[in-house]
């Protein structure tokens, strides 16, 4: 299999006006440089979202829930690890390694979290 990700979302999850627009929306939203524009784009990190990913064989999936004081917490899980943190990056590696060390394969690599949350895809 090829180092390409591929990717399904499941759910689109929910733009919560208490969270998004509320005082706590600076959590709620995620900013990304849109590299054509050169601009700052906003995306609103959806309560519920769920996706579905295949890298490199491995079969696993992300969520987003809201954790301790209204902050979105971020799900990834594959078969029977399943870990939580408030950094996209940090789930998605940790969940990842623990993949591939589960599996006897060498070869780490960091994949960029946002990317698996739905950040920044125009579709979504």
């Amino acid at each position: 299999m090829s180092n390409s990700t591929n990717s399904i979302l499941l759910d689109v999850g929910a733009i919560v006006s208490d969270l998004h627009y509320g005082s706590f929306a600076s959590y709620w939203w995620y900013s990304k440089k849109d590299k054509l524009t050169d601009t700052i784009k906003l995306y609103p990190i959806r309560l519920y979202l769920k996706m579905h990913h295949i890298k490199k064989g491995a079969e696993f999936f992300t969520y987003i829930t809201k954790g301790k004081n209204n902050k979105p917490e971020y799900c990834c899980y594959v078969e029977d690890i399943n870990e939580t943190s408030e950094n996209m990056s940090t789930v998605v590696n940790n969940v990842y390694q623990k993949c591939l060390e589960k599996n006897k394969c060498l070869k780490s690599t960091n994949l960029a979290g946002p990317d698996y949350f739905g950040m920044g895809h125009e579709d979504y």
